[in-house]
């Protein structure tokens, strides 16, 4: 090979190792920029998390989630506490992942022979969620260990794409200190037709409820205390 064919030979190879730089370059500064992408939005989840967190806890507020079959994929440490007795989250999770109420109950109170009635109830209102099809509130009255129990829960069912359920979201109080006030309220919303008899027995019922006339201002749930329903709190302070 004569000298220039040499020279020229090197001058290819130097472009096309030149050319496959660059292109390495651009490369590194795509993944640069989905990695930085990634690692935001990994941030904002759990600053999002932390925050959703701190305000439910603030708000003393049980949440779930469930799969289609009513079984839990998660449940945050004040559900984890109040509803099944755990205190470390992450043994909760791994408890009760994959489990519906009424197996968790048996599992945790009626084999310790501990009374709790609202297996069935929490089953009734999810399954009404999913055929409603919309947020849905529901008032749910049972007995634990002997003593009275009074839930306030929204629920708001799950599509995918095509429509087929996936599962429910949930958010729950309890409202058994206020039990006086919020029964009166259910009695007027029966005799308004403001609310669905789902479920009714001995100490145990579940009525799905429609507080649209009767939301805080904030958050669109049933308050314990409605300012503007100043009528219902004098009713229960004169007894």
């Amino acid at each position: 090979m004569g000298l220039f064919s040499r020279l020229f030979s090197t001058n290819k190879r130097t472009k096309v190792a030149k050319a496959l730089y660059e292109e390495i370059g651009e490369q590194r500064i795509n993944i640069k920029s989905l990695l930085d992408e990634v690692r935001i939005k990994e941030l904002w989840k759990k600053e999002y998390s932390g925050a959703l967190g701190a305000l439910t806890e603030a708000m003393q507020s049980c949440v779930w989630k469930k799969d289609k079959e009513h079984k839990y994929i998660l449940a945050n440490s004040i559900h984890c506490k109040y509803f099944f007795g755990f205190d470390a989250t992450p043994e909760c999770l791994q408890a009760i992942l994959g489990k519906t109420d009424s197996e968790l109950i048996q599992e945790y109170y009626r084999d310790k022979n501990i009374q709790n009635t609202f297996g069935n109830l929490c089953m009734t209102s999810d399954i009404n969620a999913a055929y409603d099809k919309l947020p849905t509130h529901y008032l749910e009255a049972g007995v634990v260990g002997g003593q009275e129990v009074l839930l306030y829960c929204v629920k708001i069912p799950r599509f995918n794409s095509v429509g087929e359920f996936k599962g429910t979201l949930g958010i729950g109080w309890d409202f058994s200190n206020q039990s006086k006030f919020i029964i009166t309220l259910l009695n007027r919303w029966i005799y308004d037709k403001k609310a669905m008899e789902l479920h009714r027995s001995d100490k145990t019922f579940c009525y799905q409820v429609y507080p649209e006339d009767h939301q805080c201002q904030v958050f669109h749930h049933l308050c314990p205390y409605p300012q503007h329903r100043k009528d219902l709190l004098l009713d229960e302070m004169l007894g």
